[in-house]
């Protein structure tokens, strides 16, 4: 019993040391915000947080905003694709015309489709866009470059320059949102590491809480917004590197790698 006791507090131990800066951090947050985190993973932290920023900013409560959902059952994508959004190829076209004849359902799984552009096989839907792959080996020449670029928060500056916020919060969610960012530079540059890490699980979470029924921030149409056009202006910047002559050789939600 003495060995198994022993046992359990070494690992327990253990366990604090290598989670004693998260649970620093966490105890920092309750400081600043005056939020009980403790138990919460970084997400969840980040939506207390979130949570906290809008209420500051409406001058609602909680309880006011705790049960607010805009569920949708059903998403024409013709309602949530930009009218920025068009190709010079032919084919990318014809791809995007009959995307918007689809009517798909809340969340990652339904209409997907594959094509090849420029010698690449291409998946695009309403998961989001990546290349399919075969396992290779890639050596670029001493005249070549071989260039992994990743698109920098790439959601977060969506939700800003689009307005794809939850809709039942109205526009005042874009102003905590965006103060949210803001504080989160200042904090950066202030070396404030408590605020700079918590705002960004903050910023981060928000697209993923879109699409969960039990979250404040529930709507399905925004997040469709963001996943669609966000792989749609991606497919957009890599048709334009290939007209300079490059060749994109992987793709995924976020970055392309360009060769």
């Amino acid at each position: 019993m003495i060995a198994y006791n022993v046992n359990d507090v070494d690992s327990t131990a253990e366990l604090l040391e290598r989670c004693k800066k998260d649970i620093q951090l966490r105890l920092d947050v309750e400081k600043e915000f005056g939020i009980d985190c403790l138990s919460k993973d970084n997400v969840n932290m980040g939506m207390k947080i979130l949570a906290h920023q809008y209420c500051k900013y409406s001058g609602k409560t909680w309880n006011e905003i705790k049960d607010l959902r805009s569920p949708m059952d059903v998403i024409p994508l013709k309602d949530v694709i930009l009218p920025i959004i068009k190709y010079d190829d032919d084919k990318l076209q014809a791809m995007l015309e009959r995307l918007k004849q689809q009517v798909v359902s809340p969340g990652r799984k339904g209409y997907e489709e594959q094509f090849i552009f420029k010698g690449l096989k291409y998946s695009i839907g309403v998961g989001g866009i990546h290349s399919v792959n075969t396992p290779e080996i890639i050596i670029p020449k001493e005249d070549e470059m071989l260039i992994d670029s990743d698109v920098a928060s790439l959601y977060p500056s969506m939700i800003i320059k689009f307005g794809f916020y939850p809709r039942h919060l109205g526009e005042v969610f874009l102003q905590a949102y965006e103060g949210t960012l803001k504080e989160r530079l200042e904090a950066k540059h202030t070396k404030n590491e408590t605020k700079n890490i918590a705002y960004k699980y903050c910023l981060n979470g928000v697209s993923g809480n879109m699409q969960s029924p039990v979250s404040f921030c529930y709507d399905p149409l925004s997040v469709m917004r963001i996943r669609m056009n966000g792989q749609l202006l991606l497919l957009m910047l890599a048709e334009k590197l290939t007209q300079i002559g490059c060749r994109i050789i992987q793709i995924n939600t976020k970055s392309p790698l360009v060769f």
